[in-house]
């Protein structure tokens, strides 16, 4: 496998994802060392290069972000589903039913997600002044 270095660095191998998949072990994750745990097996987080530019690459989906953690992204929310509850400052996931993306809606999904993303640094940064200007 080949990683380019720094952070967002895209990790890949040349060759079909479904003939080295056994290759690779199942990753298991929590967040804030709480007891839930959740996996992502190599048929999720291996991705064909064909879809992202990259022909006769396999694509290691998770990728390190420049905060030291990682990113997950689309392999994440296409098995867990994501409730946000903005009033608590909180994050809940759970299970999906089968993978409901196909064809082109990765790109939809993403684009998604970054609109998504903004709104909630815009919710939470304002959420920050709001109790910042109540404390004065």
């Amino acid at each position: 496998m080949y990683c380019n270095s720094g952070a967002g660095g895209l990790c890949f191998f040349f060759g079909s994802c479904d003939d080295h998949s056994d290759d690779f072990d199942d990753i298991e994750f929590s967040f804030d060392g709480k007891s839930t745990t959740y996996t992502l097996t190599p048929g999720q987080y291996l991705r064909n290069g064909e879809d992202f530019g990259y022909g006769g690459a396999c694509i290691f989906a998770v990728q390190e972000s420049s905060t030291g953690g990682y990113s997950l992204g689309t392999i994440f929310i296409e098995k867990y589903y994501t409730v946000y509850d903005y009033q608590n400052f909180r994050i809940g996931f759970s299970y999906t039913k089968g993978n409901f993306l196909s064809g082109g809606a990765i790109a939809g999904i993403v684009i998604g997600c970054v609109v998504v993303t903004a709104i909630i640094i815009v919710i939470v940064l304002k959420c920050c002044i709001c109790k910042k200007k109540a404390l004065e």
